[in-house]
């Protein structure tokens, strides 16, 4: 698909605002299989799930070989709840396009999600194979290896994804939390303190940070 202008993405987002809620029955759908792309990524933003579903189908229907649309249509079905449909998706989007790091990074955070935490490492390594650059692969590659204990390793790509912006949240304190739980508890404190800082930090994060200041204190 080629390049998207700023007024393609407005418009689609007045679109996939108008298809949304009871009155969508009465909106005629966009006519192009960009339109429909741009109009269904706009409603998965907002948390349209099932909105965002109809509009990628339709895209696929306009031109079935629009690859973003079989991705977007994976995504919504993932936010939609329909996790093993969304998994195939990518599965076939990794398949017919082998290079697309996008793809990979979807099928790994599917995987990781439903528990598969090997297989979703596997995909998270063959997307920063193709682009080595990937902040989003790097700390998504962090959670994967935190998922199967690699403390370490899962520590390596959390400090490179760090190079490049700062990590969310979730990130710091699930790995600061590993830590503190494996009694590495200044490497720890590090992190949860970068994660109360990234924003309104949860209760967890703030009683973990306690407990860790708790054990510095001890001789």
């Amino acid at each position: 698909m080629g390049r998207i202008s700023l007024l393609g993405v407005l418009l689609a987002a007045l679109l996939a605002a108008s298809c949304a809620g009871p009155e969508a029955n009465r909106v005629a759908l966009p006519t192009t299989a960009e339109g429909c792309y741009l109009a269904g990524m706009a409603a998965l933003s907002k948390g349209a799930c099932e909105d965002s579903e109809r509009l990628m189908r339709r895209a696929l229907e306009l031109d079935d070989e629009m690859e973003e649309a079989h991705l977007g249509l994976g995504r919504s079905c993932e936010c939609a709840g329909k996790s093993d449909e969304a998994l195939t998706i990518f599965r076939q989007a990794v398949l017919a396009r082998p290079l697309w790091a996008e793809a990979h990074l979807a099928l790994g955070r599917c995987l990781l999600s439903k528990g598969a935490a090997s297989e979703a490492a596997e995909q998270f390594r063959q997307a920063l194979s193709i682009r080595p650059d990937s902040e989003e692969a790097e700390l998504s590659m962090a959670l994967a290896c935190l998922a199967t204990g690699q403390l370490e390793e899962a520590a390596a790509h959390h400090e490179r994804a760090l190079r490049a912006s700062p990590a969310p949240a979730e990130t710091a304190a699930a790995l600061g939390a590993a830590y503190l739980e494996k009694g590495e508890t200044e490497r720890a404190l590090g992190l949860l303190r970068q994660a109360a800082s990234l924003g309104p930090p949860k209760a967890e994060v703030l009683i973990a940070l306690g407990r860790a200041y708790e054990r510095l204190d001890k001789p």
